[in-house]
């Protein structure tokens, strides 16, 4: 199950790519930053990370 999950939260990052860069970002509306893109990879199939460092 682990597998199969750590695949999907790939392919949502993935599917991703070309959406702009944008600082604090964690939409594909807004645009993503790197931390962004990761919490928004991770958060659509339910695995709660943190969105910041300082979290």
């Amino acid at each position: 199950a682990g597998y199969a999950r750590a695949q999907r939260v790939v392919g949502t990052a993935l599917d991703a790519m070309g959406e702009p860069y944008r600082w604090g970002g964690t939409s594909s509306d807004e645009g993503f930053d790197c931390s962004g893109l990761v919490w928004y990879a991770y958060h659509a199939h339910g695995v709660n990370v943190p969105r910041t460092s300082r979290d």
